[in-house]
């Protein structure tokens, strides 16, 4: 039995009517031969095209392709080939009809064909931190998808750390995510590299302390400072510290973008120095000594004058110091003297080998072998 088909008429300049109407039974009596259409491909992402395709084409027929009653593609005369039909774009899942008219009679080909539209995955990335500080690292995790590819590089991971370093221009990383559907999708993290500052340290002590003396730290190049224990822990740019030992001391400097360096300094405490006179036991009245220091590098006599030596020519018993100072290494400190090489005894009345005649020795001094006895009274007294 065949059923009655009701014909949608298209007017069309080829002059010709074609009828397309989903389900319809063909006449028995309509000679045009059904082609069975295949599509390709079946299924696509987010949003394409496809070709439907029937594999013979009469001549003498016309064919088209549409959804429903709309034709998308034809009327095309049949050429006794293979024939191909471009739908799209398609961004829903959508079901084509091939029909074919030979101007009497029209048929639906089947099967009808279905293009099944997948979403396209939401493909995100989740970094640490969208900023970090040159030197650091930052891990990007994948989400959305099933497999995934990061470029730069070609890491298939879920996550991936990385380590930019370009400070001028943010680094951007792209991830590819396929889902089960075989769709793709990207997405695009883009990394800030913030400079970490340089931090220096001032030492108003160039050449270290001396023991029980103080330096002056004062740290430049951040805007906020933290010192280390040994300094208190204080947060200011400027921290005094009095070490008993040589020790160093560390800064942490932060800029505004919140990245952190360090630097430290040592501050050297000077050893005092060890200082030694040499020179005459005594000299005879009017006469010159030369008293010579060593141990330091830089020497003020009790005198006034400075440098390594010294003469004097005292007119009573005197002591002589002298203190070094802080140059080679060294701090300023009396010297410890030698009785015999840090006092002068004024000598009258006596002949001596000393530049001319002394009057007397005096008591307590050893006598020359050579030098006659006085012929009265006595010296001022015993170098103490």
């Amino acid at each position: 039995m065949i059923k009655k088909i009701t014909f949608k008429i298209k007017a069309l300049a080829y002059f010709f009517a074609f009828f397309i109407i989903a389900g319809q039974i063909v006449k028995a009596q309509c000679p045009i031969l059904n082609q069975a259409p295949t599509a390709s491909p079946t299924s696509i992402c987010g949003t394409g095209t496809a070709t439907i395709s029937i594999p013979s084409s009469e001549v003498g027929v016309s064919y088209a392709v549409g959804t429903g009653s709309t034709i998308v593609n034809g009327p095309v005369a049949g050429t006794g080939q293979p024939m191909t039909f471009t739908v799209g774009p398609i961004s829903n899942t959508t079901t084509y009809i091939v029909g074919a008219t030979n101007g009497t009679c029209t048929i639906t080909m089947t099967p009808m064909v279905t293009v099944t539209v997948n979403p396209l995955p939401t493909v995100a990335i989740t970094p640490s931190h969208t900023a970090i500080c040159k030197g650091a690292i930052d891990t990007l995790t994948a989400s959305g998808a099933i497999n995934y590819t990061w470029t730069p590089g070609s890491s298939t991971a879920t996550s991936l750390t990385v380590a930019p370093t370009n400070t001028n221009t943010p680094t951007s990383y792209t991830l590819t995510g396929t889902d089960a559907n075989g769709c793709s999708n990207t997405a695009v993290q883009a990394i800030t590299v913030n400079p970490v500052p340089t931090i220096n340290i001032t030492n108003s002590t160039f050449g270290g302390i001396c023991p029980g003396g103080s330096a002056t730290l004062t740290a430049s190049g951040g805007t906020t400072y933290t010192w280390s224990a040994n300094a208190g822990s204080a947060t200011t740019n400027t921290v005094i510290v009095s070490p008993t030992t040589t020790t160093v001391y560390t800064v942490t400097g932060t800029n505004a973008s919140g990245c952190s360096n360090t630097k430290t300094r040592t501050v050297t405490v000077n050893p005092s120095a060890t200082v030694t006179i040499n020179g005459p036991a005594f000299v005879c009245m009017g006469s010159v000594a030369t008293l010579t220091a060593s141990g330091a590098a830089t020497y003020t006599w009790s005198t006034g004058t400075s440098g390594a030596t010294t003469s004097v020519s005292p007119t009573v018993t005197t002591t002589y110091s002298v203190v070094s100072g802080s140059g080679g290494g060294t701090c300023p400190a009396p010297s410890p003297r030698r009785p015999a090489a840090a006092r002068a005894a004024a000598r009258t009345g006596e002949r001596s080998p000393c530049a001319g005649a002394c009057a007397a020795t005096p008591p307590g001094l050893p006598r020359s072998p050579d030098r006659p006895r006085p012929a009265s009274g006595t010296g001022p007294g015993t170098p103490g």
